[in-house]
């Protein structure tokens, strides 16, 4: 085996998954899911370990409306890494789900950032519009990344089938 040969199989496959990390995403996705559409209101703060009646819901009737928006975000998201795992490797029509949904993200999360308040405590506005600014540029930079990886695309060698659709 040749110099080259060695270097060339010790790279990282930049089209293949982490199979474990992909899983934790899915048990982030379902969690996420499940507690923001069956228990939104125990999504808050105790101002006291002692007294359990100082709960304070952190979400208003303002977040509702962006529920179902989410839902469709965490749905493909879901879908998209049972793909993943059952290919075992991003495909061009995987990436490009994946650069759509990036983008969805950053849309909805910037909708958030400008709508209405969604929070029942206004003092916690500035620290969530803050957090909802980051997630937007996490979800761009997810964006470009895919973006980038969709500019590099070549068919996989011996694989016809690996026109996104397998």
């Amino acid at each position: 085996m040749s110099a080259h040969a060695t270097i060339r199989t010790s790279r990282r496959d930049p089209d293949r998954i982490s199979v474990a990390g992909t899983i934790v995403e899915m048990a982030i996705i379902g969690a996420a899911a499940i507690i923001f559409n069956f228990y939104p209101e125990h999504i808050g703060f105790w101002r006291s370990a002692d007294a359990p009646t100082s709960f304070t819901p952190l979400l208003g009737p303002g977040f509702a409306p962006f529920l179902p928006w989410l839902n469709t975000c965490w749905l493909w998201a879901f879908w998209l890494c049972v793909a993943n795992l059952a290919l075992q490797h991003w495909t061009l029509a995987t990436r490009v789900v994946d650069l759509a949904l990036n983008l969805y993200g950053a849309a909805i999360f910037a909708a958030m950032f400008m709508g209405a308040p969604f929070l029942a405590v206004p003092v916690a506005t500035f620290a969530a519009k803050s957090v909802l600014a980051v997630v937007c540029f996490v979800f761009l930079l997810g964006a470009f990344d895919q973006f980038i990886h969709l500019l590099k695309w070549q068919p996989r060698a011996g694989e016809a089938g690996d026109a996104g659709i397998s």
